[in-house]
């Protein structure tokens, strides 16, 4: 019974690992999308800043490397968007695959948990609702039962059979 309550909380512990790696890919999928919004954001801003450069060197109020500059930057921020919509389109993508359905819109915002105020309710939350702490219990009563088991193998056998006859011999009295 043991083993099976140890296999029990394996289980438990094989899919809290699965929550745990979901989690972990959305909110990975979540920042890199994010990231993509703001290096777009950033790029057409320097696009605005470019052609505002343009404006001014026609007027000769920038010079020639200035313009020359901000247009590298320009190609700079376009090579960081790409990156970061490539980064977000493969995390989403594995997302999908993970977890077995097709997001078809963005991801949104996760909620942050309002039930662990503090640290210490975490660890207390922690140690009392995981699974491997508790399959962990359960191996160590099984490994104790087992050296029990053992230990009474060293043990001596005490055997003892007592017979007791009594025979009156009745001839003699």
């Amino acid at each position: 019974q043991a083993h099976s309550q140890s296999s029990k909380y394996s289980l438990l512990v094989a899919e809290r690992k699965v929550r745990a790696s979901l989690t972990e890919l959305y909110f990975k999928a979540y920042l890199a999308q994010e990231k993509a919004k703001i290096s777009t954001e950033a790029r057409k801003i320097m696009e605005e800043k470019l052609q505002i450069a343009e404006q001014q060197k026609k007027f000769g109020n920038i010079s020639l490397s200035a313009f020359k500059q901000q247009q590298l930057e320009l190609s700079r921020m376009k090579s960081r968007e790409n990156f970061a919509l490539q980064t977000a389109k493969r995390l989403i993508q594995k997302l999908e695959r993970e977890a077995g359905f097709v997001i078809a819109d963005e991801l949104e915002k996760p909620e942050p948990t309002s039930e662990i105020s503090s640290l210490q309710m975490a660890i207390d939350d922690a140690l009392t609702n995981r699974e491997e702490f508790g399959a962990m219990k359960k191996q160590i009563e099984m490994l104790q039962l087992m050296k029990t088991a053992q230990l009474m193998d060293w043990a001596p056998i005490v055997d003892s059979r007592f017979t007791y006859s009594y025979a009156s011999n009745i001839a003699f009295t």
